[in-house]
């Protein structure tokens, strides 16, 4: 036997050589810095990266699944910023999209009025159908609106500017029956700091998107890693971008999620029973915010 493999065979998990990497990245991070190996140039110019790994993730579905559905939170007005815009016009997609602001409701009304397999619902996604207070910008559409007063401040909106407007608030699921879907292959949450609570209220049991695709930046730490843990407890894998995260079932992959080593026990998890054990912290019921129903 070679020195090299006694040497693997002798070293303790936690002082192998992924461990000792892991554990210098995870130290890292935790002060705010994060080692990077891509080319210097590309940090110059980033025009040069690919803006989103969407358009291949989204093309690989539908190789297997033609009849591919969408629901798109928060699609302000269908133009702006929005990465799903250009494969829904190019591939004839099917699917919904939610945008609760009457402004950019009718700029998306007009970007999508020839386009018969695209259902537009004026409303905003929540944990419960009802009506609630949605924070906007006085007297225009703005892509900060949000259900957090403060989340609007950060993006250097006045307090004497900020207004607050009921809003009409559909589930996930109540959005999809309203255009007449049983089902959806791609979500697509843009909902400036509300990410975490919407796919927390999604059943995954019942409902089994491929691809699930949300935006982190405006997320605490805390609540990133719930969400990803969530995500990987129902069988994703993540696949990290610049703003937004894309969670991949691998089941539709034709693969199954490695299993994941439990750090809180001696001993190693099962990948069931971790998944278990994730899938019941994170959807333990949670006090709800006050939401008035239709």
């Amino acid at each position: 036997m070679h020195l090299r493999q006694l040497r693997r065979q002798w070293t303790p998990a936690w002082l192998t050589t992924d461990a000792r990497r892991r554990g210098r990245d995870i130290v890292l991070r935790r002060l705010g810095i994060q080692r990077c190996y891509t080319p210097p140039v590309l940090t110059r110019e980033p025009e040069l990266l690919v803006r989103s790994c969407l358009p291949f993730v989204v093309a690989h579905e539908l190789l297997k699944n033609p009849d591919f559905t969408f629901l798109q939170i928060g699609a302000f007005d269908g133009v702006g910023d929005d990465d799903l815009r250009d494969l829904i016009l190019r591939h004839g997609l099917r699917g919904v999209l939610v945008e609760p602001q009457p402004a950019a409701f009718e700029k998306l009304q007009m970007a999508y009025r020839d386009r018969p397999r695209i259902m537009l619902l004026r409303a905003a996604i929540a944990d419960r159908v009802g009506v609630r207070s949605l924070f906007c910008q006085r007297g225009q559409a703005s892509m900060a609106a949000s259900f957090n007063r403060e989340h609007l401040r950060r993006h250097g909106i006045p307090d004497d500017e900020i207004v607050a407007q009921p809003v009409v608030c559909h589930t996930v699921v109540s959005a999809l029956q309203a255009a007449g879907l049983d089902r959806v292959d791609l979500i697509q949450i843009d909902a400036e700091g509300y990410d975490w609570p919407i796919i927390r209220s999604i059943d995954f049991a019942r409902l089994r998107p491929a691809i699930v695709r949300f935006e982190y930046r405006h997320m605490t730490s805390h609540d990133s890693d719930a969400c990803v843990n969530f995500l990987a407890a129902h069988g994703y894998r993540i696949l990290p971008e610049p703003r937004d995260i894309i969670a991949l079932r691998m089941a539709e992959l034709g693969q199954q999620p490695a299993a994941r080593e439990d750090e809180c026990t001696a001993g190693q998890a099962s990948s069931s029973t971790l998944r278990g054990r994730l899938a019941e912290k994170w959807t333990r019921p949670r006090p709800q915010d006050g939401v008035t129903a239709e």
